[in-house]
């Protein structure tokens, strides 16, 4: 099995006021922000080939010029979720906001800022992950 550890960078999160309600725009959507949120590491278990073609099939996702086309919708998004969380064999994260810790995927799951964090993770297990840069055998 090859892995490779996803450090988290920056995620888009819905805003918040200070009292905890979110701020929406004027269509009713959420007022989007860029922000780190976790800090820590995630190690991640690269995909066969054939497993990243399947899973782009799958999600009905294309991969143009190595890049992933985004996926709309509630039932992409929770594919992408389940392959990014089949995918984990180790994390050692932290909020950086609350310093909770997160070990598992499970605990992970339940974090509300959990879902872009996933999405980002998910894109990467289906883009690859080129061995020996930054990867290693386990």
């Amino acid at each position: 099995m090859h892995v490779f550890d996803f450090i988290p960078g920056e995620v888009n999160v819905p805003m918040e006021s200070p009292d905890g309600e979110l701020l929406l725009e004027e269509d009713g959507q959420p007022q989007m922000e860029s922000k780190k949120v976790y800090e820590g590491k995630i190690t991640i278990r690269i995909p066969t080939q054939i497993e990243r073609l399947e899973y782009s099939q799958d999600v009905n996702l294309e991969l143009r010029d190595g890049e992933l086309v985004a996926a709309s919708g509630t039932t992409q998004l929770i594919k992408l979720m389940k392959i990014a969380s089949n995918h984990i064999v180790d994390i050692k994260l932290k909020r950086i906001d609350t310093d909770y810790e997160i070990n598992d995927v499970e605990t992970l799951n339940y974090d509300k800022d959990a879902t872009a964090l996933l999405g980002k993770i998910a894109q990467k297990v289906i883009r690859g992950v080129a061995l020996g840069n930054g990867s290693r055998s386990q």
